[in-house]
């Protein structure tokens, strides 16, 4: 996130090919988790206006879905609890039935180490001038995934540079049925972003919500 971001212009052609099955497909497992992390009082970086918001927000869907909902807002929000949502807690709870949906909104940022640039997310204790040591990798984030046993996995990022999470993508077009059921029944982890790896992205503009919060409601 950035308090005045340039933000991705986001193009499906056809609304009605996201929502196919939607109720059967979200109701097939045994266990769904949302964990939702959402930043907005930062000790160092700058202060944000929705991604508390945000996460309140989305929250009456999963309600309504039975998830079981962890929230992680502000302070609480530090990388080493991150880190153990994964390691730890879902590592023991998922099991391959099961859905785990996790969402990030706060500041995202890149470092350029040896020529190449990463991107991460920045927790709510990370100092300024950060260091990997203080900051999580968008790559470290798809990469504990693969330690859970859960089959489907969706990641969603609402901050800058969030794009280093998506390795390729699928053009609007292809979004027809028989793609989705090939999908859902493979083992499949789905990464939405709110930008690429070199945009920044807006922390308002949709009501009390960012941008790319607001239309993912818009379709649920």
């Amino acid at each position: 996130h950035y308090p005045l971001r340039r933000q991705r212009q986001m193009c499906i052609r056809d609304r009605s090919t996201l929502s196919i099955n939607k109720a059967q497909t979200i109701n097939k497992y045994q266990k769904k988790i949302w964990v939702a992390i959402g930043i907005d009082n930062y000790t160092k970086w700058p202060k944000l206006i929705n991604p508390v918001s945000d996460i309140n927000k989305i929250d009456n869907f999963f309600n309504e879905k039975n998830f079981n909902i962890i929230k992680i807002s502000n302070e609480n929000a530090t990388k080493s609890k991150i880190e153990q949502i994964f390691k730890e807690y879902l590592f023991q709870n998922l099991d391959s039935n099961d859905l785990l949906v996790f969402s990030f909104h706060g500041h995202g940022t890149i470092l350029k180490i040896n020529t190449k640039e990463y991107g991460f997310i920045v927790p709510s204790n990370a100092p300024k001038d950060a260091t990997p040591y203080d900051l999580i990798s968008i790559e470290d984030i798809t990469n504990w995934t693969k330690y859970l046993k859960s089959n489907h996995v969706l990641v969603v990022l609402d901050c800058c540079f969030s794009g280093f999470a998506v390795l390729r993508g699928i053009e609007d077009e292809q979004f027809s049925e028989p793609v989705i059921n090939k999908v859902l029944s493979q083992k499949n982890k789905i990464v939405i972003t709110a930008g690429n790896s070199n945009q920044l992205v807006s922390d308002g503009g949709w009501g009390n919500n960012s941008i790319f919060t607001g239309l993912l409601l818009s379709f649920f």
